[in-house]
C-alpha cells in the first residue's frame, strides 16, 4: 500500500453501480486498505440511515461524511464529528412557492 494515510470514496456514480451494489472486488480492496491502517471515508449526499446496508459490507468503516457535507460522522462510536445543517426557518422560507427565491418544491 502506498504513503496515503486517509482514502475517500465517493459512493453514487462511483463506488457503486447502476444497481446500487458495490463490486466484491472493491468491497476486498476497501478492507485491505482498512487492515493496513489506512482511514478509509465514504463521502455521499445520503444520511446516515440510508447507508445501513452498505455499513454492513464495511465492519471496519470508522468515517463517514453525508448529507453532501453537513455531516461527518463516526459510525464506529455513533458520534457526530461536524454538523452544518440550514435553521428550520431559512429551509422553509426557500421551499416556500411564495417567497420569491425561484426555489421551487415537489409535492409528491
Amino acid at each position: 500500500m502506498s504513503d496515503y494515510q486517509l482514502i475517500a470514496f465517493d459512493m453514487d456514480g462511483t463506488l457503486l453501480n447502476s444497481q446500487k451494489e458495490i463490486s466484491p472486488a472493491c468491497i476486498h480492496w476497501i478492507h485491505q486498505a482498512a487492515l493496513a491502517g489506512k482511514t478509509v471515508i465514504l463521502n455521499t449526499g445520503r444520511c446516515p440511515a440510508e447507508l445501513e446496508e452498505y455499513f454492513a459490507l464495511f465492519p471496519d468503516l470508522t468515517y463517514v461524511n453525508c448529507v453532501s457535507g453537513a455531516l461527518v460522522y463516526n459510525h464506529a462510536t455513533k458520534e457526530t464529528i461536524y454538523s452544518r445543517t440550514l435553521p428550520a426557518d431559512t429551509v422553509k422560507k426557500k421551499a416556500d412557492p411564495g417567497s420569491g427565491t425561484g426555489c421551487r418544491t415537489c409535492r409528491c
